[in-house]
């Protein structure tokens, strides 16, 4: 059992934290432009790659329902979901 005490040690060494220098972040210029159509489109170019990602983000939900008709935006919701 004397080798017990070695090993845990020996654990606790390797699962000690790590701790990195730090980086220099040099992040893209943010491009912004509007369609004809009212989108706004952010682009950050970041190389010679062909690589596109994409994510929408609408103005929707609750905070835009009308006056008056509060919760029209839940109601739509949940009928969606029941087909």
């Amino acid at each position: 059992m004397t080798a017990f005490p070695g090993i845990l040690m020996a654990f606790m060494t390797a699962a000690a934290p790590v701790r990195a220098a730090p980086m220099d972040l040099k992040l893209p210029a943010v491009e912004r432009s509007v369609t004809p159509e009212g989108l706004t489109v952010l682009s950050a170019p970041r190389g010679p790659l062909p690589l596109v990602s994409v994510r929408l983000v609408i103005k929707a939900g609750s905070a835009l329902d009308p006056a008056g008709k509060e919760g029209i935006a839940d109601f739509t919701a949940r009928l969606l979901r029941r087909g």
